[in-house]
């Protein structure tokens, strides 16, 4: 795999990324604060909390209707036209939340956010990449290393780059989406310039969205995988209304609390992750991360102050980002080649609605108890761990 490529994923990869964590710390004390200017005008949305809800979710509903789509595009006609159409709207929804930020327009910016989230549905096809233009076991799984580093470096600043360049009012507001904007033109230039034609369409017949789920180990794989992404994502959404509503925090501690959990995701995915991959199979990786992440969303009820709150989450960054890894090569194990770009696609559908429903479900829970959401986390944690022992044997019998 050339070095040029590489390289251009990783960027790809990061601008995308960044596109979701980027309003995590910035829009949650803004739409929650007592005063805040950020309403609906026609009163259909009341409550803060299921406002932020459903601005965030938005997002993953963009995702969901994306990827599957740009996932059957990339195996008909190739990776490299698909992945520019995915960027191009994600500049445009960057730019729209930008303008419409600055002015307080909350359905517009509900608007381009659902337009940026299906512009963010194409990170999920650069694995794909990968596995196609990497033949060594070796290096390929090196490389997806790099993008799940590339993706946990994204939490680490993308909270920090919105309330770092985001002015106090007006057009300044909206400076770190039109940045971002302008990250994602250079990462079209940087993709059209080192993917060349890169033809990947595969001969034969192709599987539909829902024919790919009547295999046993994909079906297992993606009640698992979900379940871990929803967990993940309603995490990202209820520790930051935590934080403000039990311990009043501002965007700068939301910020730095994040960004520490982004640096111990690059750590974990540059020099754990390898050694775990050395003397553990995948499943077996897999089902071990999972059991830890759930053991560190209980932690989090012995956390009487926000510094206390470091500690579960340190473990719970280092057990997602491995769930994260090693869900990811099950998915690939249990696909057919000529249907991983429609089978990553769904799976990036998943992402989205976990995305989605997350932000809906933290959003109300957080409407009845700033704690509930927490209590629900820890709930489906062991409902997904005991799914994925459950299906122990099933699980990707094609990776072992």
């Amino acid at each position: 795999m050339k070095k040029s490529i590489l390289l251009a994923s990783l960027f790809y990869s990061f601008v995308e990324y960044l596109s979701f964590f980027i309003v995590t710390s910035l829009f949650t004390p803004l739409i929650l604060a007592q005063n805040s200017l950020y309403k609906d005008p026609f009163n259909l949305i009341k409550e803060p909390e299921l406002l932020l809800g459903v601005i965030l979710g938005v997002y993953g509903l963009g995702i969901f209707l994306g990827a599957p789509l740009l996932g059957k595009w990339s195996d008909h006609k190739n990776r490299k036209q698909a992945l520019q159409i995915s960027m191009a709207l994600n500049i445009l929804g960057n730019f729209g939340v930008g303008i419409f930020f600055a002015s307080a327009n909350v359905w517009m910016m509900i608007f381009f956010r659902f337009i940026t989230g299906l512009g963010s549905s194409g990170a999920q096809l650069l694995y794909n990449v990968v596995q196609d233009m990497e033949s060594e076991e070796k290096k390929r799984g090196k490389a997806m290393g790099y993008l799940v580093a590339v993706s946990s470096f994204a939490t680490v600043l993308g909270p920090a780059f919105g309330t770092l360049f985001a002015g106090d009012s007006g057009i300044m507001l909206g400076i770190p989406f039109f940045v971002l904007g302008f990250f994602g033109m250079c990462s079209m230039l940087f993709t059209h310039l080192s993917f060349g034609q890169n033809a990947t369409a595969h001969k034969g017949k192709h599987q539909s969205f829902l024919e790919i789920f009547t295999k046993p180990e994909v079906l297992i794989v993606g009640i698992s995988y979900f379940l871990f992404l929803l967990i993940a994502e309603s995490l990202f959404v209820a520790i930051p209304i935590v934080m403000v509503l039990g311990f009043d925090v501002s965007s700068d501690w939301i910020a730095l609390f994040f960004a520490y959990g982004g640096l111990v995701s690059v750590f974990t995915g540059t020099f754990i992750l390898p050694c775990i991959s050395r003397f553990f199979s995948v499943r077996l990786a897999y089902l071990t991360s999972l059991l830890g992440l759930t053991l560190s969303l209980f932690s989090f009820f012995l956390s009487s102050t926000p510094e206390e709150l470091f500690v579960p989450f340190t473990f719970f960054a280092l057990f997602a980002t491995l769930a994260w890894s090693k869900g990811n090569e099950l998915i690939l194990a249990v696909a057919e080649k000529k249907n991983t770009g429609i089978i990553m696609g769904v799976f990036g559908s998943l992402i989205a609605l976990a995305v989605l429903l997350a932000s809906l479900f933290m959003g109300y829970f957080a409407t009845l108890s700033s704690l509930l959401p927490l209590l629900v986390l820890c709930i489906m944690g062991l409902i997904n761990f005991a799914v994925a022992v459950l299906s122990y044997r099933k699980l990707a019998r094609q990776s072992s």
